[in-house]
This record gives C-alpha cells, sequence and structure tokens, in this order.
C-alpha cells in the first residue's frame, strides 16, 4: 500500500514508532483480521500524484484515498466506495463572511487542482491559488494571502485546533463531500480489485464509526513546543554567570 500521510487523524507517520496511524490503518487493520490478508505500508513518494504513480505500479493500493464530488476520477483510477463519508470545510478568518458572487482568492494544495473547474461554478468571480499542502493553504489564509481555503472535516478540524490557527473558523462548504476510501490503477489484477471491491463492501458502517470516534473524540490535540510557547507567549532568558555557566 502506497501512503499518503500529512492527514491527522486519518494517515500520519509516527516518527517515533516508525509506523503509520490514523483512520485508514485501523481499517485495514480491521480488514486484515477478517480477510487474512496482511498489507504492507510503504510511502507514496512526495509530489506525485495518484494516478501517475498507480500507472507504474498497477498493483498497488493508494491509501487513503479522499474521494472529492467535485473531481472526476478519469485517471485510469479505480476508486472504491466510501468506507467513511465526509464532506470537507471552509476556512476563513473569524468574524468574515465569504459572498459566493464576490471576487475572493481560494487556497487549494496544488495536489487538488482538479477541483478549480467544480469550485469555480460555485464562486464563479474567485480566483484559485495554490499553497504546497492543506497546512499552507491555512497558513495563507491565516496571514491574508487568500480569503479561504477548503479542509477535509476530520485531519482539517484538527489542525485548526492548533493556536496558530486561533483567528480562523469553519463553515458549510457548499455540501462538497470528501469520503475515505482507497483506489488502485484500472489496470492492477482482476483478482486483486474483485477482493478489495469486495472487502470494502463488507465493511460494516458500525466498524467504521467505531474507528472514527477512537481516532477523533477520543484523541486531543497534542501540541508541538513551539506551539506551546505561542500559545502562552513563553520567553525564555538566558544569561551568563562570571563563572562562565549559562542559566536560563
Amino acid at each position: 500500500m502506497a501512503m499518503t500521510d500529512g492527514f491527522p487523524l486519518i494517515c500520519e507517520y509516527d516518527s517515533d514508532s516508525q509506523k503509520y496511524q490514523g483512520i485508514i490503518v485501523d481499517i485495514f487493520d480491521k480488514l486484515s483480521e477478517k480477510t487474512g490478508i496482511q498489507f504492507e505500508y510503504t510511502p507514496m513518494p512526495e509530489g506525485e500524484l495518484p494516478w501517475e504513480y498507480a500507472k507504474q505500479h498497477p498493483n498497488t493500493i493508494l491509501a487513503p484515498f479522499l474521494k472529492n464530488s467535485l473531481i472526476n476520477y478519469d485517471h485510469q483510477l479505480r476508486v472504491m466506495d466510501a468506507i467513511v463519508q465526509g464532506k470537507m470545510l471552509e476556512v476563513k478568518k473569524s468574524g468574515t463572511e465569504i459572498d459566493h458572487s464576490a471576487e475572493i482568492r481560494i487556497a487549494l494544495p496544488s495536489s487538488m487542482y482538479e477541483m478549480e473547474d467544480g469550485l469555480l461554478e460555485i464562486f464563479p468571480k474567485a480566483q484559485i491559488v495554490f499553497a504546497k499542502s492543506h497546512q499552507g493553504g491555512l497558513d495563507m489564509v491565516d496571514d491574508g494571502r487568500a480569503d479561504m481555503t477548503l479542509v477535509n472535516e476530520i485531519s482539517g478540524a484538527y489542525m485548526l485546533r492548533s493556536p496558530y490557527y486561533e483567528n480562523l473558523s469553519t463553515g458549510s462548504a457548499n455540501n462538497i463531500l470528501e469520503d475515505i476510501t482507497i483506489a488502485l490503477s484500472s489496470d492492477a489484477d482482476p483478482t486483486l480489485l474483485s477482493i478489495m471491491d469486495k472487502a470494502i463492501t463488507s465493511f460494516s458502517e458500525r466498524d467504521a464509526r467505531q474507528i472514527v470516534v477512537d481516532n477523533t473524540v477520543k484523541h486531543n490535540y497534542q501540541m508541538t513546543f513551539e506551539e506551546w510557547i505561542y500559545k502562552y507567549k513563553v520567553t525564555f532568558l538566558v544569561w551568563r554567570w562570571p563563572s562562565g555557566d549559562f542559566c536560563a
């Protein structure tokens, strides 16, 4: 499985344990229990588009695959049915309102460039500006380079708990859906496609809902040291004693 990390609570690589963690990992742990199939996780090369990677590795499962309702997946990909149904959220500066008919700037991660046409149908006068990542999109809204961005309701809501984004708020994104699932190349082995299709279809809504709860409601936000300093405005003073020793 080629894993795309950087989606908090959905899929992230933990450098301490050197393992992937999140909703998609728990889902496949459950599938392993049911099917006896063992899944090996490898990183998706940074900056490579899923359909390009799938062409070169037709029997590799792409996970997580965030299936967006504004994108027509016609790149030789077999996108499976939703495992976890979800939606996107608009993120804007707190206290502001987004006028869909106004000339606004919408920040999107460059990997989601195919959303542009669909967004322009909703925001006909918008200018789409691209960021390197979802976090980059949040930064652009926070510092005024964009008026809004779009995030997944699970990973985005978690990122917004960072004190860096205390001036941002969320709103409805016109029912733009973004489901958590997987994808493979359309040229993948037919047996593999059939097995995964049946495995995903048989995955119970109850199990999926419990996995989401375990990774969201029960998961407290973990501030980094830098965020802690930022939030509490801590200043460290360092001075030197006559003996030459330093003290903070």
